[in-house]
């Protein structure tokens, strides 16, 4: 991650805001598809957290992390004592259902 960050800047003007929370979403992203890895709530820590130890602005960078990570595992990736701190999760929740059943029927 400290590679890539050197690579890509630290500061948030584009294209470096989206180059190393991509990075960062892959790098720890499972890709095997199996079961045998760590649990979704723990590959979602260890992105969002590479990506706030890199300083600069770490927080857009953390937030569009954990949203690449949320979008790709499900909501159930963002451990359960973080969402229990997010006023409003549960209408997040209803809203994502309400998003994923409109994605259903287009197809």
């Amino acid at each position: 991650m400290a590679m890539a960050v050197a690579g890509f800047g630290r500061n948030c003007h584009l294209p470096n805001s989206m180059q190393t929370p991509v990075h960062a979403a892959l790098h720890h992203s499972p890709t095997d598809g199996s079961d045998d890895g760590p649990p979704a709530s723990s590959v979602f820590l260890a992105a969002v957290r590479a990506a706030v130890r890199e300083g600069g602005c770490c927080a857009s960078r953390a937030g569009f992390v954990g949203a690449l990570l949320g979008a790709a595992m499900g909501p159930e990736a963002v451990p359960e004592e973080w969402s229990r701190q997010v006023q409003g999760w549960e209408g997040v929740e209803d809203e994502t259902e309400a998003l994923l059943r409109l994605r259903d029927e287009e197809r």
